[in-house]
C-alpha cells in the first residue's frame, strides 16, 4: 500500500501470513480427506492449480485485503498438496524405497524455499513491482499437472479401499445387514478412526508429537534471525538484515539435509527412535543456538545444525503416518495429524514474542518452548513400531 508507514506495513503483514497458515491448515485437513474420496492423483491435480492459479492472480492485486483473500486460498492448495504427496509415495513405491521417496518429499519445502530466496534476490533489483513477478513465477507449477494428469497412475491401493467401499455402501442401500467391521468401514473416514480404539490411540498421540515438531519450529526459528541482527549489530554490520537472510539460509540448508538423511536411515534406527535422538537434539541444540554465538559465523554454523533437527524433524510425518493408518483413510489421518496442529502452533511465535519482551531476551524464550519437545515424548510410549512392516490395508 504506497505511502503507508512501517507500523501499518508489519499488521497489514502479519494478517496476511496468518491467512495464508490458516487455508494452510485447512487445506490440509479438506485435502486429505478428498484424497481418501476423490482420489490421490485427482485431489493432487486440484490442488496444485488451486496452489498456482491463486499465487498468480495475487501478483495482480491491487489492495492488501484482495492479497489476504488469495494467500488463504493459496494457503489450501498448499496444505492440500502435502497429504495427497505422502498418501501416494507411500501406497506407489516399493516398500524399501519408500522412507527415501518420502524424506525426498519432504525436502521440496527446503528447496523451494531456496529457489525463493534466489528469485528474489535476482528480481528485487529489477523494480519496485519485483513482488508481483515473484507471485507469476509461482503460478509455473500449474503446468506439472499435465505431467500428472497424462503419465501418473493413480494409487492401486486406493483404488481398491475405494472399490470396497462402495459394494458396501451399495450393499447396505439394498437392505443387506453388514457385520460391524464391514459397517464401520462405510463411515465417513474421521468417524471411521474414531470407532477403532486401536486408530484413535495412534491418532491422538501422533498429534501430541506433531504438536510438539510444529510448536517447537514456530517459536524457535522465529528468534534466529533476529539473533543474527543482534549479532550484526555488535559487530558493527552494515546489513543487519541481510545477516538475518543468511541465517535463515543456513537453518534451511541444515532442514533439506535433515530431510532426506532421516529418510536414509529411517530402516536402519527405525521409526520411534528416530523421533525421540530429533526431539532431544532440539532440545539440547535451542539453548546452545542462542546462548553460545559470539559471532555470526558461529550463529551460521549452529542454525545449521539446528535446522537439521527442528525443521529437518518433520520428515517423521510422511514416513511414519501413513504406516499408523489403512488405505481407506491414511488420507484423513495423516493430514489430521500434520495440519490440525498448525491452528495452535499458530500461537506459538505470539507467546514466545511475549516471553521475549519479559525475560528480555530470545534465548531464554527459545528454550522454554524447546521443552514442548520432552513433554511429547512420552507419547512414543503408545506407539507402534512399523519399520519393516508393510502398510495397513
Amino acid at each position: 500500500m504506497p505511502g503507508a508507514d512501517m507500523g501499518t506495513i508489519a499488521t497489514h503483514g502479519g494478517y496476511i501470513i496468518s491467512a495464508m497458515l490458516f487455508g494452510w491448515a485447512t487445506g490440509g485437513v479438506l485435502g486429505g480427506i478428498a484424497a481418501d474420496y476423490l482420489g490421490r492423483k485427482r485431489t493432487m491435480i486440484i490442488s496444485i492449480l488451486t496452489y498456482a492459479i491463486f499465487t498468480g492472480l495475487s501478483g495482480f492485486v491491487t489492495t492488501w485485503e484482495i492479497l489476504l483473500v488469495f494467500r488463504f486460498l493459496t494457503g489450501l492448495g498448499i496444505g492440500a498438496e502435502w497429504a495427497n504427496g505422502t498418501s501416494l509415495i507411500a501406497e506407489t513405491w516399493p516398500q524399501r524405497a519408500r522412507p527415501v521417496g518420502l524424506g525426498l518429499m519432504q525436502s521440496g519445502y527446503g528447496w523451494g524455499q531456496l529457489v525463493a530466496a534466489g528469485l528474489w534476490f535476482w528480481l528485487s533489483t529489477l523494480s519496485p513491482e519485483a513482488w508481483r513477478y515473484l507471485f507469476f513465477f509461482g503460478a509455473l507449477p500449474a503446468l506439472v499437472t499435465l505431467y500428472i494428469r497424462r503419465r501418473m497412475k493413480e494409487s492401486e491401493r486406493w483404488e481398491g479401499a475405494a472399490a470396497e467401499r462402495a459394494a458396501l455402501q451399495a450393499e447396505r442401500e439394498a437392505g443387506a445387514e453388514l457385520d460391524p467391521e464391514q459397517e464401520r468401514r462405510t463411515r465417513f473416514t474421521l468417524s471411521y478412526i474414531f470407532s477403532i480404539p486401536r486408530l484413535r490411540k495412534n491418532l491422538l498421540f501422533a498429534t501430541a508429537l506433531s504438536l510438539a515438531t510444529v510448536v517447537g519450529f514456530w517459536a524457535i526459528s522465529t528468534w534466529i534471525p533476529a539473533q543474527a541482527q543482534t549479532l550484526a549489530q555488535a559487530e558493527g554490520s552494515a546489513s543487519p538484515a541481510r545477516a538475518a537472510a543468511n541465517v535463515g539460509l543456513w537453518y534451511t540448508i541444515g532442514a533439506i539435509v535433515g530431510y532426506i538423511l532421516i529418510g536414509f536411515i529411517a530402516d536402519r534406527i527405525k521409526r520411534k527412535p528416530i523421533i525421540a535422538i530429533w526431539f532431544l537434539s532440539s532440545v539440547i541444540l535451542t539453548p546452545v543456538t542462542f546462548f553460545v554465538p559470539d559471532s555470526l559465523l558461529t550463529l551460521y554454523w549452529l542454525a545449521l545444525i539446528n535446522g537439521f533437527f527442528t525443521l529437518g524433524q518433520f520428515a517423521w510425518m510422511p514416513i511414519y503416518l501413513p504406516e499408523l493408518f489403512p488405505t481407506l483413510a491414511r488420507g484423513t489421518a495423516s493430514s489430521f495429524v500434520f495440519s490440525t496442529t498448525r491452528y495452535l502452533a499458530a500461537f506459538g511465535p505470539l507467546i514466545s514474542g511475549i516471553l521475549v519482551a519479559t525475560f528480555g531476551g530470545y534465548g531464554i524464550a527459545s528454550t522454554i518452548f524447546a521443552a514442548v519437545y520432552l513433554l511429547a515424548l512420552p507419547a512414543l510410549l503408545f506407539l507402534p513400531e512399523t519399520t519393516g512392516q508393510p502398510l495397513p490395508e
